[in-house]
């Protein structure tokens, strides 16, 4: 296998074949994100890339945030730099702070933000603490805490840190006891939408489909609600399972997953921590089945999307970065406008290590906005970045 063509692929790895590869004794003790994280940073040490970026084959089209472009053949960005350490003052409230305690229950951060329109009741006050990794220094803090809309409190609470709500749940693994005690304590139906799904045959992706509708998805993992919780081994199914895609803004989540199996397991990574119960084979047939007719073929979609180009501009509070590098035919250049009101973007070029000329490749989870100039909405981060035989790379 060529290396672009490996590289395209390990792009696409879901989070729950990294989970499956550190084994349970991790998923019951540690928290999801932070061994996934490490995880990733292996697998991309294992190989001479990552792909950040689609792939166009030979003038073939293909898609950034919705907006089609066509990459000459070798062209894409790819990465092997776990992001810095960034000093104390330059990272944000998410970042600072880890851990909560409200009540005398300590609490760990799920790393996302919650909109105040889905905070309900004030809990009370909590101390808040987070560690400066570069110096240890331990900062501490005292808050407020509310409560998320549809949310049982013990389960799922938000902290305000300079100006941000911040969600925390429970530091000690301590999952509901059956399927129908989980989806009370979150009010899933309501809370986490399952908008597509991928279909497996013994671990491997076979298509991509879209629900019309989740609502009776939803009322059938209900009617299953005494199935039990049940400690599982990590490890591929042998079988069909519907792995569905996770994202909720209420729940902190973003791209994780919710799987059903053909012999009647429903497991989840959304709490951080794998959760599996036993629905038995019927209802999960059921389901299955239901899920196939009512849907349709979809295409995959990234887990991230990347932009990527060089920096033409560095003002008016946006980077601008001009594609021409990547393209196939460089008059067919686009200029993207990324906004730098983000502190994770806003930190490159105050810090120095971005500036006009630079190649540099940008996550994001949102579109391409052309009536707003090409801004790129949702953006996660950025990547300082070279071009090396056709390829940009990111420096070690």
């Amino acid at each position: 296998m060529k290396l672009e063509e490996f590289s395209d692929a390990l792009g696409r790895i879901d989070e729950r074949y990294v989970a499956e590869a550190l084994g349970a004794e991790s998923r019951k003790r540690r928290p999801f994100r932070r061994w996934v994280a490490a995880a990733a940073a292996l697998a991309a040490a294992a190989v001479l890339a990552v792909v950040l970026l689609p792939r166009g084959a030979g003038g073939t089209p293909t898609t950034v945030g919705g907006v089609a472009r066509v990459y000459r053949d070798g062209a894409s960005v790819s990465s092997t730099e776990v992001a810095p350490l960034w000093p104390w003052e330059a990272q944000t409230p998410l970042e600072r702070y880890t851990t909560a305690t409200l009540g005398g229950a300590e609490f760990t951060t799920r790393g996302a933000a919650v909109d105040a329109a889905l905070l309900g009741e004030t809990l009370g006050p909590c101390q808040v603490e987070g560690t400066d990794e570069a110096t240890g220094e331990v900062h501490r803090l005292s808050s407020q805490a509310r409560a998320v809309s549809g949310m049982d409190p013990s389960r799922l609470v938000a902290v305000e840190l300079d100006g941000t709500w911040c969600l925390f749940q429970p530091s000690a693994y301590d999952p509901p006891a059956t399927l129908g005690a989980l989806l009370d304590a979150y009010s899933l139906p309501d809370t986490l939408p399952l908008p597509a799904y991928t279909v497996q045959e013994g671990g491997a992706d076979t298509e991509t489909r879209r629900l019309t509708d989740d609502t009776t998805v939803w009322a059938l993992l209900a009617a299953c609600g005494d199935a039990p919780f049940r400690e599982q081994t990590p490890g591929g199914q042998a079988g069909t399972a519907l792995s569905f895609t996770a994202t909720s803004e209420a729940l902190g989540v973003y791209k994780r997953f919710l799987s059903i199996s053909a012999d009647g397991l429903v497991q989840t990574n959304v709490f951080d921590y794998g959760y599996t119960y036993d629905i038995g084979p019927e209802a999960a047939a059921e389901i299955l089945a239901w899920a196939g007719a009512h849907s349709t073929e979809a295409a995959p979609e990234p887990y991230l999307q990347t932009v990527a180009g060089t920096v033409t501009s560095v003002a008016d509070g946006a980077l601008l970065v001009d594609d021409a590098v990547l393209c196939a035919d460089p008059d067919d250049a686009m200029t993207f406008r990324i906004p730098a009101d983000d502190l994770r973007i806003r930190r490159w070029i105050d810090s120095g290590r971005v500036a006009v000329g630079d190649l540099v490749a940008v996550d994001f989870t949102g579109i391409v906005d052309t009536a707003a100039g090409n801004t790129v909405t949702g953006v996660r981060d950025l990547h300082p970045a070279v071009l090396s035989d056709g390829t940009a790379l990111v420096p070690e």
